[in-house]
């Protein structure tokens, strides 16, 4: 018998699979405004992939196929997640569900005026199978409990380490995969040759000078999406040591390193990527910086501690959302060249603006659309995290929903701003798609943070040992 984590778990991600499904539908018949009244007029069935005079498997277009890669991950993911663990031992048909629902997807884009594609098959139903296994080698490799994803605890000291452990192994799978798009690899010496030298403003794709960077001025936001990579990891496994009961600085570092050794290394047969020696390095004190500031503050609960004051742990969570809502605002404001004039931030504000949701990310067929869905979410994810943790600690706490909504709103109301300040910066572009997906992925980080709501209070949140009750005892 299933206990109610694991059942409320299941239920949540069958939700969030039908969710997605809706999601995907949109993507896939979204009509964009260039068809041409021709193209939709000879739609039918012979426009179906595998009735159409030339059978249509290409595989020229990477970028097409990273995408479906990147939208169909997801899904399988969340498919996985919301079997039981028996089911998902013994999945059966479950591995087949993505190739058939882009059979279905490819034969209604057929009758409808977009193309239908054997290629789009093929992609849509591998990136379902890899997002599919990552989540089943978590589950049943490392042990990793699907209600842990939702906040729930299903478990004790052991189990969570068990989830910690399995959610690093997740983020690394998905950089290494993330790090391969959009699959132009190339062994050509002539091609890695290229690399070496920059074209017109662009900094070059193969960087040897450690000192690059601060020759030519400090490439800003570059170096924050690359620091930004490595922080889950650092997080992660200095974590994993304190769960142990180990203390290092070390290791954490030198995983870092080798995961910059690694993707920097793959950059080099990728022809689109772009390999930094300093990026190593980076991945390096991002690792030292990490674990040394979650081993100071292990070493100042102490041994007979069992954590913060309920004050300490306000500032500290007041304090992390701030910091990390700078560091947003750092990254969106980069490179920190502004318009200085107003004809060109009205130009800016009725040309170069978008105030239709998804309206750009569907009509334009490109990798770094798919990747800015992706990329925003998870960006804005760490800081509704943050708000429901703050909240959740006050003394009068506000309802799970509250604090729910009250982080979505959060979300929006800071992104928005965000894109707002975007406008007075050079070579940005301001789109409201950015907003409602930061405020999409401060909700994900508030429903996945620890809750103290009346589905929860049936299942420890902060522990079960005794000492820890009296501690909460004491507190109040």
């Amino acid at each position: 018998m299933q206990s109610p984590p694991i059942k409320l778990a299941s239920r949540y991600f069958g939700s969030l699979v039908l969710c997605y499904l809706v999601f995907l539908a949109f993507a896939s018949f979204y009509l964009p405004d260039f068809i041409s009244p021709r193209r939709f007029a000879r739609a039918g069935p012979g426009e179906l992939f595998f009735l159409a005079d030339e059978f249509r498997l290409r595989w020229w277009n990477l970028r097409d196929i990273s995408i479906n890669l990147l939208l169909y991950m997801p899904l399988g993911f969340l498919v996985a997640l919301s079997l039981a663990p028996a089911r998902l031992s013994r999945p059966g048909l479950h591995w087949g569900w993505g190739f058939l629902l882009s059979v279905g997807v490819e034969v209604v884009q057929a009758f409808i005026g977009r193309f239908s594609d054997a290629t789009d098959v093929v992609s849509n139903g591998t990136g379902y199978v890899l997002g599919f296994a990552i989540a089943r080698i978590a589950v049943l490799h490392f042990g990793v409990s699907p209600a842990a994803f939702l906040g729930l605890e299903s478990g004790g000291q052991e189990q969570h380490l068990k989830n910690v452990t399995g959610l690093r192994f997740i983020y690394l799978t998905v950089v290494l995969i993330a790090v391969l798009l959009p699959l132009d690899i190339s062994f050509s010496l002539s091609q890695l040759a290229a690399k070496l030298h920059g074209t017109g403003y662009r900094m070059p794709r193969l960087i040897v000078d450690p000192l690059f960077h601060f020759r030519n001025g400090v490439h800003t936001q570059y170096l924050m999406l690359q620091l930004l990579v490595f922080l889950p990891l650092a997080f992660l496994s200095a974590y994993i040591l304190l769960l142990r009961r180990r203390v290092g600085i070390l290791q954490p570092a030198i995983h870092c390193l080798l995961l910059g050794l690694v993707t920097e290394a793959s950059n080099l047969f990728i022809r689109s990527g772009r390999s930094d020696i300093l990026v190593p390095v980076l991945g390096f004190l991002t690792g030292l910086g990490v674990a040394s500031v979650m081993v100071g503050f292990a070493r100042r609960a102490g041994p007979d501690k069992v954590g913060l004051s309920a004050a300490e742990r306000h500032w500290l969570l007041l304090g992390a959302g701030l910091l990390y809502g700078l560091l947003l605002l750092a990254i969106a404001l980069s490179p920190f060249e502004f318009e200085l004039s107003l004809r060109a931030l009205r130009y800016k504000l009725l040309n170069n603006s978008n105030f239709l949701p998804f309206r750009l990310h569907f009509t334009t067929s490109s990798l770094e659309s798919a990747v800015d869905i992706v990329r925003e979410p998870i960006l804005y994810a760490p800081l509704g995290g943050l708000l429901a943790l703050w909240l959740g600690g006050l003394t009068r706490a506000p309802s799970r929903r509250t604090i729910l909504v009250l982080a979505t709103v959060a979300g929006f109301g800071f992104a928005g701003g965000v894109e707002a300040l975007q406008l007075g910066v050079v070579g940005r572009y301001v789109d409201i798609t950015d907003a409602l997906l930061g405020g999409i992925g401060s909700l994900g980080g508030a429903i996945l943070s620890p809750g103290r709501s009346p589905v929860c209070r049936s299942f420890p949140s902060y522990g079960t040992n005794k000492s820890h009750h009296r501690f909460r005892e004491r507190e109040r």
